[in-house]
């Protein structure tokens, strides 16, 4: 299974400010919003994606909010990704930096491409993309969050 890791700091925004923000499914939308070629709502906190691949090439897939949790002192928010290679776990682990420093977040994704032809599919262009998606998803958490 592919794994995809990327994080981010948020500067002067706690962790459990992080974590009730994430919990609001329509702040998906402005996550996903530019991180991929087009973001649909289909339900609460249920979201169909395009993923640009290369050219003209794009990938279907299904963002759905799953569940919260505050286990062993973290704060986690899960993901669902449905679709076509795609199928997996998305996660939002947030850290605390201490001191009013901010909170690191970071975006942990395992997705299952499928048997041969999915594992060549996600080697020359899938994996690249995704990793592109995660760092623009980080990136428009930070903005957001920044302008409120």
């Amino acid at each position: 299974m592919p794994v995809i890791t990327r994080d981010i700091t948020v500067d002067s925004v706690g962790r459990d400010e992080l974590f009730a923000w994430l919990r609001e499914p329509e702040h998906h939308r402005r996550i996903l919003d530019g991180a991929f070629a087009s973001v649909q709502s289909v339900g609460q906190g249920v979201f169909e994606l395009q993923l640009p691949l290369s050219g003209s090439l794009s990938h279907r897939l299904c963002y759905e909010l799953e569940r919260f949790d505050q286990e062993h002192g973290g704060r986690r928010v899960w993901v669902r990704t449905l679709g076509r290679r795609v199928k997996g776990t998305l996660r939002y682990s947030l850290t605390s930096l201490g001191g009013g420093a901010g909170t690191r977040v970071t975006l942990h994704l395992d997705y299952s491409p499928g048997r041969a032809l999915g594992i060549l599919v996600d080697r020359l262009m899938l994996r690249q993309a995704l990793e592109r998606a995660s760092d623009a998803m980080l990136q428009n958490m930070a903005d957001a969050l920044a302008s409120e």
